[in-house]
């Protein structure tokens, strides 16, 4: 960012906004110009409308994607807060921010492995563990930053790490919850009568964008009551407050997620309706009771 600002990081960062904007616009007309959508055939089947109030019937009523809604969402929020804070927690409480891109590019392509990895996952593992190596790995990198931190400050493979361990489960996590979520729309049709992909998939992009504000809510207010300053040498309180917000919170979040899924999320094999039945009917008599 001082690059592209001259040693101004606060310009370096509107230059980088500025390039990533035109290059959404960009892409976005090329996608405007170049795909065409084709007209529907006049004998097919006029596409169901949701209102807003069929909408909150659909959520209300699926436990299963309330459950999945609390669980990535944890999970996301804690993600993202570690991008927020990474710049931060690097030049200041590491005291060199050169290990920040390092970090990044080694996340950045352990994602991707995560991604093309996870159907060899879902080959050799019951998809019910998926969700646990997913928040586990995250844990993971928040441990060897902490180890890092106290052993060999600023050790560059132990940063690496760090970084490949938390993306690999982010990658993982992004291409499960996909999977999750056609299991929901299953769930949402038994239990409503009513197919609505578009409402169940469009909650997954309103999660990420949840999970942004979110994220950068917390990064502000959180830089604010740690008593950053920018510029200057930060004080031990301040440091440690970084660390927290860089490793702890992330890892209370994660293992937030993991227990949400563990407790209420029960689509683990796909939606099966007889297994909806004996759990129901397995549970009369607790109820009862």
């Amino acid at each position: 960012m001082g690059k592209l600002g001259n040693g101004d990081q606060g310009e370096g960062f509107f230059n980088v906004a500025m390039l990533i904007a035109v290059l959404f616009v960009m892409s976005a007309f090329l996608i405007a110009r170049n795909v065409k959508e084709k007209a529907a055939p006049e004998h097919a089947t006029p596409a169901e409308k949701f209102s807003f109030k069929d909408v909150l019937e659909i959520i209300g009523k699926n436990d299963q994607l309330k459950a999945l809604i609390g669980t990535v969402l944890s999970f996301q929020i804690a993600n993202l807060l570690v991008g927020g804070f990474a710049i931060y927690y690097f030049t200041y409480a590491l005291g060199n921010a050169d290990l920040f891109p390092v970090y990044m590019m080694v996340a950045g392509i352990a994602e991707v492995a995560g991604v093309f990895l996870f159907p060899r996952l879902a080959n050799l593992l019951p998809r019910k563990y998926l969700w646990f190596i997913a928040s586990g790995f995250p844990v993971l990198s928040c441990v060897v930053l902490l180890v890092m931190s106290f052993a060999v400050p600023g050790n560059t493979l132990l940063i690496g790490l760090a970084g490949a361990a938390i993306k690999f489960g982010v990658g993982v996590a992004n291409a499960l919850q996909t999977v999750m979520l056609a299991d929901v729309v299953d769930y949402g049709e038994h239990k409503t009568g009513r197919r609505s992909e578009s409402v169940i998939f469009s909650v997954q992009t309103m999660l990420v964008k949840f999970a942004g504000a979110a994220g950068g809510f917390i990064v502000g207010v959180g830089l604010s009551v740690v008593g950053y300053v920018p510029n200057i040498v930060q004080s031990e309180s301040t440091i440690m407050g970084l660390q927290f917000m860089m490793v702890g919170l992330p890892a209370v979040l994660m293992l937030a997620s993991a227990l949400i899924y563990k407790g209420f999320y029960r689509l683990h094999d796909g939606f099966n309706p007889e297994a909806v039945v004996e759990t129901k009917t397995s549970a009369t008599p607790a109820t009862a009771l």
